[in-house]
């Protein structure tokens, strides 16, 4: 289960909205981005996400610039964990053999909806990227 999570906390990166702030977050995130994100390729949410790893080391002005979307990150993971939690005998019974990736996990609860349990349906009724629209 802790690899189904992992793969819909990637979802939760991708599914950040860039914002009109973007530039200046990562203007007072320079010097952080620098120290912990170095190694990381740019896109897709991973430095917003190599950031989130690293909340309790941040600056303060790179804290306070990354506040709302660490906290948007905060509030997917925690809806993560509940549609993993929600949806255990379910990801193990209809998308076990589903490839990680790509939201493929999350793709397949969707495509079972009619077969999955009521929590799980509910779980993941929660969870918007951006292709839902």
């Amino acid at each position: 289960m802790r690899h189904a999570l992992s793969i819909l906390a990637t979802a939760a990166c991708l599914a950040l909205p860039a914002p009109v702030y973007a530039q200046s977050l990562f203007s007072a995130c320079e010097s952080d981005i620098a120290t912990y994100c170095d190694t990381v390729e740019p896109g897709n949410g991973r430095i917003m996400a190599c950031l989130y790893s690293r909340e309790d080391k941040l600056s303060e002005s790179c804290d306070a610039a990354a506040a709302e979307p660490l906290d948007i990150l905060d509030l997917f993971f925690a809806r993560l964990r509940d549609v993993v939690d929600d949806c255990r005998e379910d990801l193990a019974s209809l998308c076990a053999d589903s490839a990680a990736g790509d939201g493929r996990i999350l793709a397949c609860l969707r495509s079972q909806e009619s077969a999955l349990g009521e929590t799980c349906r509910g779980a993941i009724s929660t969870i918007r990227l951006p292709e839902d629209g």
